[in-house]
């Protein structure tokens, strides 16, 4: 608007100097500076409107750019704290493990301080002998050695009985954990047992036309705690209590799983191919070089029902690199 005012005011200006002097050679003159001014006014209005529209577009381009930088710093925030959490629970292992040290440490101490003191004073009643008898320096020296042989047997004799006996307690606390965990991987079972054949019965029931759309949730449920377990039972010792019940439990819910029309496909053990449908986690193996990418462990397995598959399995792949 600013322009087409003074564009109007030169106008009007050159209209009125025209009239004044009444000389057309003059105004045509006039008119055509008129027409150059108006052009070039123009062309200053297009050159702006150009500059303010990149300066928009600058602008939008920033302001992405700063939306973007946010969300990673938030992502890396969330990180950072996850981490520090860690740090933390660390840092009071480590303090708990130090103040077991020390205190066997202290107790240690005391008793070679009484060890010392006690050989010092076998030093002392040596020296005063020393005068009287040189055999019964010789004895006393003898006398002193052995001692400090005996109580070094000592010492180290203690200290092994100590670390024996941790080893022992932690090893009875894991076997009281694993039969635990056994106990309650067979009620478990005894559950999820119940439960399909409540679903069987509940199916049978149903017409044919209602069969097809059928709720998986708890078969699915089912699918990853037969994994959880199996993969317990491969990490306890044979000889562990109830093992062989449980394994047997496992046995029967499988069949169970498969006679409601359910199948978990087994992949452990098994090369990896390109294009398999499941959620792959490679893990390099420095003992696989030259051979080929195999699949290492479940996290979910892959479920089909009657042929069609319902779950994803979640894969672990190890390779060389």
């Amino acid at each position: 608007m600013k322009y087409l005012v003074i564009i109007l005011t030169i106008i009007i200006g050159g209209v009125v100097n025209i009239h004044a002097q009444a000389d057309t050679s003059s105004l045509k003159d006039q008119l055509q500076k008129l027409s150059s001014e108006i052009q070039a006014v123009q062309y200053s209005s297009d050159s702006l409107k150009m500059k303010m529209e990149q300066l928009v577009s600058k602008d939008e381009t920033l302001q992405r750019s700063v939306n973007n930088v946010a969300n990673i710093n938030s992502l890396l925030q969330t990180k950072i704290d996850s981490l520090s959490q860690k740090v933390e629970k660390s840092e009071l292992d480590i303090v708990g493990l130090d103040q077991q040290l020390n205190s066997q440490k202290e107790a240690l101490s005391g008793e070679i301080s009484e060890t010392r003191e006690t050989t010092n004073q076998s030093i002392s009643a040596l020296d005063d002998a020393l005068s009287k008898n040189t055999l019964y320096w010789i004895i006393a020296v003898l006398a002193v050695g052995l001692l400090s042989i005996l109580a070094f047997l000592f010492l180290r004799r203690k200290v092994t009985d100590n670390q024996s006996s941790i080893n022992e307690s932690l090893a009875n606390t894991r076997k009281e954990l694993e039969q635990e965990a056994i106990r309650l991987d067979e009620k478990l079972i005894g559950v999820m047992e119940t439960q399909l054949k409540v679903i069987q019965e509940e199916r049978k029931a149903q017409p044919e036309s209602q069969q097809e759309e059928q709720d998986h949730s708890l078969a699915l449920k089912v699918a990853d705690e037969i994994v959880r377990i199996e993969k317990n039972i491969s990490r306890m010792d044979e000889g562990t209590k109830g093992l062989k019940q449980l394994s047997k439990a496992v046995g029967r819910i499988r069949d169970n799983f498969a006679a409601n029309g359910y199948e978990m496909v087994d992949m452990v053990g098994k090369p990896f191919e390109e294009g398999l449908k499941a959620s792959v986690t490679f893990r390099s193996d420095p003992d696989m070089e030259g051979e080929p990418p195999k699949i290492t462990r479940i996290i979910k397995p892959q479920v089909n029902y009657k042929g069609v598959m319902i779950q994803q399995a979640q894969i672990e792949v190890s390779q060389f690199e």
